[in-house]
């Protein structure tokens, strides 16, 4: 599947990482030079596509306090 050059910048923003504010991708945009609308919408393109299955937190349970019981 080709993506376009925005697509790919998009994806390079995300995967180094979201920042934890209320407003996460509003940077993202503004360094792009798009609306912060035009970059939701691109990112619904991506989930659309399944290029993105999901955006979610990689917690580090010991840093956060969380005892865990799984043994694996």
């Amino acid at each position: 599947m080709d993506l376009s050059d925005l697509q790919k910048n998009i994806l390079l923003q995300m995967q180094n990482g979201i920042p934890f504010n209320e407003s996460p991708f509003f940077n993202f945009a503004k360094e792009l030079n798009i609306t912060i609308s035009h970059y939701l919408d691109e990112i619904q393109n991506l989930t659309d596509k399944r290029i993105i299955r999901n955006i979610s937190a990689i917690l580090q349970a010991k840093r956060i306090g969380f005892k865990s019981p799984l043994v694996a």
